[in-house]
């Protein structure tokens, strides 16, 4: 399990958002 707060957690999160999004997210 990775491990992490602040900034870079959030960063690592909206990356992984914006990857989901653009493979699901296509209409």
């Amino acid at each position: 399990t990775i491990k992490a707060t602040g900034p870079e957690a959030a960063q690592a999160l909206g990356q992984l958002v914006t990857l989901v999004e653009d493979k699901f997210g296509e209409e």
